[in-house]
């Protein structure tokens, strides 16, 4: 899963995203602003099948690895 999240974030970064690791942080990095990230949390939700990431959540997020949680912890949640 992490290299699918990964594709999502670096094809919506507004800047060349080189090398993205999880401690890339999205808004110092690759240029997201709060916009951004909610259509990045979109993205993973229609790409991963994810239900609907909570936005308070989602905001709590700055790095790439966060993200990556952020994602697995709901398809975990999913299959509880």
């Amino acid at each position: 899963m992490r290299p699918e999240v990964v594709a999502v974030i670096r094809a919506m970064a507004k800047v060349d995203p080189g090398e993205v690791t999880d401690d890339t942080k999205l808004v110092e990095e690759l240029g997201y602003d709060s916009l951004r990230m909610i259509e990045l949390m979109v993205a993973l939700e229609t790409r991963l099948g994810l239900k609907a990431i909570d936005l308070e959540l989602a905001v709590t997020v700055s790095t790439v690895g966060d993200v990556a949680r952020l994602a697995e912890d709901q398809v975990r949640g999913a299959a509880a």
